[in-house]
């Protein structure tokens, strides 16, 4: 089991100048998570998900990741929750959830040695001056442990073992040879997490297929990737998520930057807003609101460039996704409206997916007639370092300002082990009818 010692986390970031980094704790959100109430949501949520059926998995295709929720304002006033991503098993700010969450996390990193050889070489990697890197340390640490506990090691070669580094060094150093990935000449069995494979165009192409020989957190990394085919597999599993009160968005795909600005056009008079998103991207890098045609061809435009900045011109931002905007109910923040949406992390545990705790996340500016992404794009990270004043911890007092109770959040975290089983049940179908 995955065992978190917090003193020796928030010792290493403490120190962490010394070591020429530059970490920041997110203990101001997870301290003030009500462990109790969180357990319960989680408990109440398992039973429902056993009772339908919901949470098992056979598959190596999934092992940790979340999704993200805005709260949908009907009409009526009655509420539904729209799903407006899906991370997956590069997840990062799992410490920011109680105790117990961020361990089931990391046992659902764990549960890769079930699928791989006996002594295999891990690959973890995380972005460029990562402040969040500690959490890959101390998941580094936790295999390392496992491999003390369970595995036979006598003979041990040089070609097992657990390697961190940064993609840029990674990726330079990775082949495929034989559809196995090799890492300076030796067979790499499990990959950490599915932005390595995402790097690597050969190995992007062989991934989305099921063509690596090797384990990838997560395999399922097309449909958390492509938002559009995040929103075909909500359409797929709309029956079993209407029960969670959660509907599918109206979208769109775009191959090519004419074609995505023929698509806005079309399709802005029937929705009135619409959102765009570039492929594979984090930290709200490319995504932008439009609500008039004059703006389209500056919109995307600068949402390429966007994402083109971040990710640098190895990566392709298509195929774009355009959906609808949901009617987001804003919450008063600081003496304004603010939009905010709610992320729900889940785990594996042996043959089944379990929920494992949350946080939402309030947006950086009010939401105006200016329609500026820092008011909608509720990101913590993406502006000017991590914001962690915006993270809400799951406790009462955050309920109140959030206008949600342990029902809805109840319904989010059915909803999210509900989502994850289905992009597992329906992966192969879903690549093969997108032509991927």
């Amino acid at each position: 089991m995955a065992n978190i010692d917090i003193k020796s986390v928030e010792d290493l970031i403490r120190l962490s100048p010394y070591l020429g980094l530059d970490l920041v704790s997110l203990s101001d959100i997870r301290e003030k998570q009500e462990v109790e109430l969180v357990e319960s949501i989680i408990q109440q949520s398992l039973r429902e998900l056993r009772d339908k059926k919901l949470n098992s998995i056979q598959e190596p295709y999934f092992f940790i990741g979340s999704v993200d929720f805005m709260v949908n304002q009907k009409d009526n006033g009655e509420i539904k929750f729209s799903i407006v991503e899906a991370n997956g098993g590069n997840s990062r700010g799992i410490s920011a959830i109680q105790k117990g969450g961020w361990e089931a996390m990391y046992n659902g990193f764990l549960e890769t040695l079930r699928f791989s050889e006996e002594d295999p070489l891990i690959l973890i990697g995380h972005p460029e001056e990562d402040i969040l890197l500690y959490e890959k340390i101390f998941l580094a640490e936790n295999f390392r442990r496992k491999f003390d506990l369970s595995l036979e090691r006598e003979d041990n070669t040089d070609d097992s073992g657990i390697i961190l580094e940064p993609y840029k060094k990674i990726i330079p150093k990775l082949r495929l040879k034989d559809g196995n990935p090799r890492y300076e000449g030796k067979k790499v069995d499990i990959l950490i997490g599915d932005g390595i494979v995402r790097r690597k165009r050969n190995f992007e192409e062989k991934g989305k297929k099921g063509q690596l020989n090797a384990i990838v957190t997560n395999q399922i990394f097309p449909e958390t990737d492509d938002k559009s085919l995040t929103y075909h597999a909500v359409q797929l599993s709309e029956e079993k998520l209407s029960n969670f009160r959660v509907y599918p968005l109206n979208y769109w795909r775009a191959w090519n930057k004419d074609q995505l600005i023929s698509i806005c056009e079309k399709v802005l008079d029937q929705e009135g807003e619409i959102v765009i998103k570039p492929y594979g991207g984090s930290g709200g890098r490319g995504i932008d609101i439009i609500s008039k045609k004059e703006d389209i061809e500056n919109k995307v435009g600068g949402s390429v460039e966007d994402f083109g900045e971040r990710f640098g011109p190895e990566r392709n931002p298509f195929p774009y996704t355009i959906c609808e905007k949901v009617n987001f109910r804003p919450i008063n923040w600081k003496g304004t409206k603010r939009n905010f949406d709610i992320r729900i992390y889940v785990a594996r545990k042996g043959d089944e997916l379990v929920p494992a705790g949350g946080l939402a996340r309030v947006a950086l500016e009010p939401f105006d007639e200016k329609r500026r992404k820092e008011g909608f794009v509720v990101n913590l990270s993406g502006y000017d370092g991590l914001d962690i004043d915006r993270g809400l911890a799951l406790n009462k007092s955050n309920f109140n300002i959030l206008n949600l109770d342990k029902k809805d959040f109840k319904d989010m975290f059915s909803a999210s082990v509900t989502l994850f089983h289905n992009m597992v049940k329906y992966h192969d179908k879903i690549i093969k009818e997108w032509k991927y």
